[in-house]
């Protein structure tokens, strides 16, 4: 039968090749027919009672146009009991890749009790104290904390990726961490019937150098069902990426017996509580505060968290004008209070922010507490002086809040939007960023900017010295990018173009020769770069303290010589990932950089262990990294 369909499509079409669709009822052997055609035997097959379903999941516009044709489809009768696969194509883009990313942690464990560093993981991208020199909002803000809080969080696993099938009360959360554990320092829940996170546990960053999975007890007091968790992590304590293989939630259906005493929470406005006395209720102050210098009591309360400061204002008239002094709230960070930061609290610290410089609001809105609307009136009022606003994940940022940033704040040097997605965020939004022209740092990773506006932004924020594009995942040709940044950004002191997938050489080639001030560089998975654009960047870029190289596959030796000839300060270099670097190229560096303190060689296949464990000898004040994985799990 095989040479039959030969001949005949042999004497229609000659050797043009075609595309043909066979159909035929149930049991009628299309099956058999292809494994002949294609193995020239006859295959004895089941009948084919499933359904592939593929999703393409870079479209999102069209995820809900895929779910209600998967819908129509099910509801045929022919396929009431088909076995379902939704296949979930193109994951592994720029931007939705699955490597190291959050959503690893949803379902069983897969790694553990394995140790080492694997993809199917979470991931971090941050460690140790270094890499929070370049975050706009770890350099400008040094926050006091409550003191039940240790250490200020750096970044969060939230709603989406740790939600739950079944509504419990919280017992204990086991995370399963296995690589570098340590780092969870705060866990919360989502209580859906009042609508609010609650803080269900708190501690201190540890080290380990084993899997752990450590169930973590809760309150007894937590006395509300809950299906979403979300974990805060602190890295700077640790020597590498710390690694998560899932998140158990246990707890029971039946609501627990409350303790004896059972205290009243503080309100979701206790940032800023509203003083129910009349200024000429407050009683005398005592203990002596009184009798002390304005100036004296000032530099005292410095040391206290701004919760405190804000519940201190309702004692006594001493402290409400201590409190209210204007030094508090010169330099103000919300990101510790995320949760409790709502519309009633953001107008009531308006009134004390007159000489707002520094406002960092980045978590804040999850759940919806904070308004777009909220946030304009308060920009309207305090945006005059401000230098520097982080927003990072607040998902209330829309068209209308880049508006009024750009139209009451005039003095702004320093923006960070990391993570801003809403989707009342577009071009229009962001072409008005465009209009601060004093910016000197901009953050944009993880948003869904787009070209015409980024180039917009370049060609008229003309000062910018610091900027970071990295996994924007709606710009579509980053060599495009790199022409508008060559021609108008040549002072640029530092460049993060993380998961650039569509930079190439020529990209890479336009930096070499219009950025020579370059200090910190960060290509990590720009995988189209090409071998000779390295050497290119090492010779035009010698100021280069910071290089970060992830994922490069095609970096080689002859790289590493030029990076070695040329880059004699360099600090940190990560080669991650480098099937082609030897240790040749990697003793060339260690010789000649002698600033250099941080080298990542994992994954680098032509680099065995005992060759780092003898580099770690000979070169000790270089912290050498190199990844733990057993290929054969």
């Amino acid at each position: 039968m095989g040479n039959i369909f030969a001949n005949l499509f042999k004497g229609l079409f000659g050797k043009k090749e075609m595309r043909i669709l066979m159909v035929g009822l149930d049991a009628a052997g299309k099956t058999t027919i292809l494994y002949k055609l294609k193995l020239g035997e006859i295959v004895t097959t089941i009948p084919t009672i499933g359904l592939i379903f593929v999703v393409d999941s870079n479209d999102r516009e069209r995820i809900g146009e895929a779910r209600e044709e998967l819908m129509r489809m099910l509801a045929e009768d022919e396929l009431r009991d088909a076995v379902l696969l939704i296949f979930a194509n193109k994951q592994y883009g720029s931007y939705n890749s699955i490597s190291y990313v959050a959503l690893n942690v949803i379902g069983a464990p897969e790694v553990f009790p394995e140790y080492g560093d694997y993809s199917e993981t979470f991931s971090a991208r941050t460690y140790g104290p270094w890499w929070h020199l370049h975050s706009i909002s770890d350099r400008n803000f040094i926050t006091i904390l409550p003191k039940e809080r240790h250490v200020k969080s750096q970044d969060y696993v939230g709603k989406a990726k740790l939600q739950y099938e079944h509504h419990v009360y919280p017992a204990t959360v086991t995370v399963f961490e296995t690589y570098n554990p340590g780092s969870v320092v705060r866990i919360l829940a989502f209580d859906r019937l009042k609508n609010r996170w609650k803080e269900l546990w708190v501690g201190k960053p540890t080290k380990g150098a084993e899997a752990c999975a450590w169930p973590r007890p809760l309150p007894s007091e937590n006395t509300f069902v809950t299906r979403v968790l979300r974990l805060e992590f602190h890295h700077a304590h640790l020597d590498y990426h710390a690694q998560i293989d899932a998140v158990l939630l246990a707890g029971s259906f039946r609501r627990p017996v409350p303790p004896d005493s059972e205290s009243d929470e503080p309100s979701s406005t206790a940032v800023a509580p509203q003083s129910s006395c009349k200024e000429e209720a407050f009683l005398p102050s005592h203990a002596g505060f009184h009798s002390l210098p304005h100036e004296l009591l000032t530099q005292i309360f410095h040391y206290l968290d701004l919760l405190s400061i804000c519940r201190l204002s309702g004692t006594c008239k001493l402290f409400w004008k201590v409190c209210y002094d204007h030094i508090f709230y010169r330099c103000l960070d919300l990101q510790p209070y995320w949760e409790k930061i709502d519309d009633n609290a953001l107008e009531a610290l308006q009134k004390r922010c007159v000489t707002l410089e520094k406002l960092n609001l980045s978590w804040c809105g999850a759940g919806g507490y904070l308004s777009a609307e909220a946030f304009v009136s308060f920009m309207e009022l305090r945006g005059e002086l401000l230098q520097c606003l982080c927003l990072s994940s607040c998902p209330f940022v829309d068209n209308e809040c880049l508006k009024v940033i750009a139209d009451y704040c005039p003095n702004l040097t320093e923006l960070e939007l990391k993570g801003c997605c809403n989707p009342l965020l577009n071009r229009l939004g962001f072409l008005q960023i465009s209009h601060l022209s004093k910016l000197v740092w901009l953050d944009l990773c993880r948003t869904e900017i787009e070209m015409f506006s980024l180039i917009s932004i370049i060609r008229n924020c003309n000062k910018l010295k610091h900027l970071s594009l990295g996994s924007c995942p709606v710009v579509n040709n980053y060599d495009d990018i790199a022409l508008e940044i060559s021609t108008y950004l040549g002072n640029l002191r530092s460049l993060d173009l993380y998961r650039a997938r569509t930079l190439s050489s020529v990209g890479a080639n336009l930096f070499a020769r219009s950025c020579p001030l370059l200090v910190s560089l960060d290509l990590g998975w720009c995988t189209s770069i090409e071998t000779g654009s390295i050497q290119e960047l090492a010779r035009g870029c010698p100021h280069l303290k910071r290089l970060l190289l992830t994922a490069v596959r095609v970096l080689c030796d002859t790289d590493l010589y030029a990076i070695a000839t040329y880059c004699h300060d360099l600090e940190h270099l990560d080669i991650l990932g480098s099937a082609e670097a030897s240790s040749s190229g990697v003793i060339q560096v260690l010789n000649e950089c002698k600033q250099l303190k941080i080298l990542d060689v994992s994954f680098c296949f032509r680099i065995s262990l005992d060759i780092v464990q003898e580099w770690k000898r000979l070169y000790p004040k270089v912290q050498i990294k190199r990844s733990i994985s057993d290929p054969f799990r």
